[in-house]
């Protein structure tokens, strides 16, 4: 959003920095759903959908990179991003990235929460069965 809205090359490389590291964690989390969660409900296809999105969002990302950014300059200074003259296929891209942002924003929490459901009981379970209760 800061990328978006102030149009400063540190918001650019801060956004891109942390791009790298969300991706890589959603790869991972979502890998880790799709394979050792396979018979756990909506765990597989959460997962498959997070990698599907997160890879679309990498992919605009690399687009709006290439069509959006070029257009910062053309603000001039002392005007707002809004004011300034943009063409379509950048607003497009760059709404499409941000739309995608959203979707994988709420496909992890979703992600999360099934899986503090849907896994955590079972973990607790199986730990107290271990447990020896004192006589």
């Amino acid at each position: 959003s800061a990328t978006r809205h102030f149009q400063h090359l540190h918001a650019l490389y801060s956004h891109i920095g942390f791009s790298v590291i969300v991706t890589g964690l959603a790869f991972f989390i979502a890998g880790r759903a799709v394979l050792k969660h396979n018979g756990s409900g909506p765990l597989p296809l959460l997962g498959k959908s997070v990698l599907g999105v997160v890879f679309l969002q990498f992919c605009l990302g690399w687009v709006a990179l290439f069509v959006v950014v070029p257009h910062y300059a053309e603000a001039g200074v002392g005007t707002t991003p809004l004011a300034a003259e943009r063409p379509a296929s950048s607003v497009l891209v760059a709404t499409m990235h941000q739309m995608t942002g959203a979707a994988l924003l709420a496909l992890g929490a979703m992600l999360a929460i099934w899986t503090s459901r849907l896994v955590a009981p079972a973990s607790r379970a199986s730990e107290s069965a271990s447990v020896p209760v004192p006589a």
